[in-house]
């Protein structure tokens, strides 16, 4: 989605986005300073986590009658979730997300960053 503004003025110190129609790239024009902000995501409750629970089993269900199964873990280095799906006569890994890949790339940046705060202390 497309967003313009009609802002003319320079940004100084007392500019006011609020007050600046935004025109959407359909034609449609908001005025900010009328529109309300939207809700609040409701937080997560234990009914939610019951639900998460309760796809993961029906999932897990569906896929022993493929000979698989999903395992959880966390990621030792990066503290990441990490979900892999793995062939239960082979105990292969067919799929992992993120990926092993992903995870040493992340794990390169967090050392490179780490580098760059020591030089610069």
């Amino acid at each position: 989605m497309e967003i313009r503004t009609s802002v003319g003025a320079t940004l100084g110190a007392g500019f006011d986005v609020a007050a600046q129609p935004i025109t959407r790239s359909s034609g449609e024009t908001i005025n900010p300073a009328a529109s309300a902000l939207p809700p609040a995501p409701p937080a997560v409750s234990a009914p939610a986590r019951l639900d998460l629970k309760a796809a993961i089993e029906a999932g897990s269900k569906a896929l022993q009658n493929q000979n698989q199964a999903l395992e959880f873990q966390i990621d030792e280095k990066s503290h990441q979730s990490v979900v892999k799906v793995v062939d239960t006569q082979t105990n292969q890994v067919i799929r992992q997300m993120p990926s092993e890949e992903f995870l040493k790339m992340a794990e390169g940046i967090d050392q490179f960053q780490t580098h760059l705060l020591h030089e610069k202390a």
